[in-house]
C-alpha cells in the first residue's frame, strides 16, 4: 500500500462492553458476571444474539455498590 488509500482510522469511544470487555473491567471472570446479569444484578441489553452492557450503566452499578456496599434492590434506589 502507498498511502494513497489509507484510511484515517479514528479511536471511537465504546458506549457498551461486550460480556468479555465487561468482566474484565468490573475485574470479575465472565461466568461471575453472567450470573449476575441472569439474577439481574448487572444491568445490561440484548442486542440481536449478543449482550452488552452499556458503560455509563456499568459505572452506575459500581457508584451503587460502593454508596451501598452491594447492588442495592430496586426499593432502596426509589
Amino acid at each position: 500500500m502507498n498511502g494513497i488509500h489509507r484510511e484515517s482510522r479514528e479511536t471511537i469511544p465504546s458506549i457498551a462492553l461486550n460480556a468479555h470487555e465487561a468482566a474484565k473491567c468490573l475485574g470479575i471472570s465472565e461466568r461471575h458476571l453472567r450470573t449476575l446479569t441472569k439474577k439481574g444484578d448487572i444491568p445490561h441489553v440484548r442486542l440481536g444474539h449478543r449482550t452488552v452492557g452499556p458503560c455509563d450503566a456499568l459505572r452506575e452499578f459500581l457508584q451503587d455498590c460502593l454508596r451501598y456496599g452491594e447492588r442495592p434492590s430496586e426499593t432502596e434506589l426509589n
